[in-house]
């Protein structure tokens, strides 16, 4: 259970939602990219592995980056979180479905040692706890995780996929989501409260590993380093089959036939999404390959 948890956090900020390097010296750029071209006999489909945290100093982005969103007319993301009052929206959502309505709070779910953790970390975070009386265990994890990473100066302002989304709009490029940010958080919401609770737990006890993590993942993707991407990102699961099925799986599932229609278009698009979706046997990647495109890594 212990590896799944640590694992979640990691799909939560690199593979969901939406991290940065925090090493003295930046990680150097390596021969490869996070970037895939796929040819179809009509148009070209960009794949970018994405990065949903990172800080001002990683921009600008490489050539190839940039090269791709330029050569594309339709910009793919997982979910289009910013602009046209997004924002509003996703916090309300945020709300209705991280909190409890009905009277139920963290005392009613929560251990009086997980309780008391959870407050000592919020505290030296600068948080009360008790303005988060309501909150689902699931929400308070995420929110103490995402809090440690922007205290690192790791910023979802700085996101791969939001930089993009932002280009988009002030250049007036179309925008298409893959699936809505209710359906993300709903994988998180409709987990066991028993599992919500150790989830918030060992985000508690691990996060001074934080740093750490985050700057394996990041000079990972900046180097194009895949085997270690796959074992940060992917090895979390290998106990629990079910899990990589609901979170990796059923979601490039349904992704594939999306991204084969663009492909049968005449215009280009760029698809970016998290960098987990694409590497490995099972990603979008590979899973293209078998079916006979021509997919060449940039």
């Amino acid at each position: 259970m212990k590896k799944y948890l640590q694992g979640l956090l990691l799909i939560v900020f690199f593979l969901v939602l939406a991290q940065g390097i925090n090493s003295e010296e930046p990680a150097p750029v390596g021969s490869k990219n996070c970037l895939w071209k796929v040819t179809s006999k009509t148009n070209t489909v960009y794949l970018l592995g994405s990065i949903h945290f990172l800080k001002k100093e990683n921009y600008p982005l490489g050539k190839p980056y940039e090269n791709a969103y330029n050569n594309s007319k339709i910009l793919i993301v997982e979910a289009d979180t910013s602009g046209g009052g997004q924002e509003e929206r996703i916090a309300a959502l945020t709300k209705r479905l991280g909190f409890y309505n009905k009277g139920k709070t963290l005392n009613d779910v929560l251990s009086t040692e997980t309780y008391k953790l959870a407050k000592a970390q919020m505290e030296s975070s600068g948080l009360d706890i008790s303005k988060y009386s309501n909150a689902k265990p699931w929400f308070l994890a995420l929110m103490i995780y995402s809090v440690k990473l922007q205290s690192y100066g790791f910023s979802p302002e700085f996101g791969v996929d939001n930089y993009f989304m932002k280009r988009s709009r002030a250049e007036g490029k179309k925008i298409i989501q893959l699936e809505t940010a209710e359906y993300q958080l709903n994988l998180f919401n409709t987990l066991p409260e028993k599992t919500q609770e150790m989830l918030l737990l060992q985000t508690i006890k691990e996060i001074e590993m934080t740093e750490k993590e985050a700057s394996t993942v990041v000079n990972s993707w900046l180097t194009g380093d895949d085997k270690t991407l796959k074992d940060v990102l992917l090895s979390s699961f290998k106990d629990y089959p079910e899990l990589y099925q609901k979170i990796l799986t059923d979601r490039n599932n349904s992704w594939l036939p999306k991204i084969e229609n663009f492909l049968r278009r005449r215009d280009n698009y760029l698809v970016v999404v998290g960098t987990g979706h694409l590497i490995g046997d099972n990603g979008l990647v590979n899973q293209l390959k078998e079916r006979g495109y021509e997919v060449i890594r940039q």
